[in-house]
């Protein structure tokens, strides 16, 4: 499933082989998440080391629904801080914060990057 960058993108051939599609933030975040909760189950801790090697790919263009696949990321982030600490993701989860809560705000209407 890992592609040479040590990402995840966004599918499998038939030969359950990584497709070379893009690396989209949720398919990073799933995964973070899965690594977290199996880790936890298994006692494994090497899971942990290789969820920490994954991060949210840079996303060129921002649409609507950008919105809510960083969102997936950024809930299986946390996960993964619960079960691997580290300062840099504590820190990454509030500037994120604070930049959708002052950039991505539309009133009452939710959020939204356009």
């Amino acid at each position: 499933m890992f592609n040479a960058d040590g990402l995840i993108n966004d599918g499998l051939t038939p030969e359950c082989r990584n497709n070379g599609r893009t690396t989209w933030s949720y398919n990073q975040g799933v995964v973070l998440g899965g690594l977290a909760e199996l880790s936890r189950a298994t006692g494994n801790a090497s899971l942990l080391q290789r969820a920490n090697t994954l991060h949210d790919p840079s996303e060129p263009h921002c649409s609507g629904d950008t919105v809510q696949f960083n969102g997936i990321f950024m809930r299986n982030l946390v996960e993964l801080n619960r079960a691997s600490p580290h300062e840099d993701y504590g820190h990454f989860d509030t500037v994120n914060a604070a930049a959708v809560w002052d950039k991505a705000r539309k009133g009452s209407e939710g959020f939204s990057c356009r």
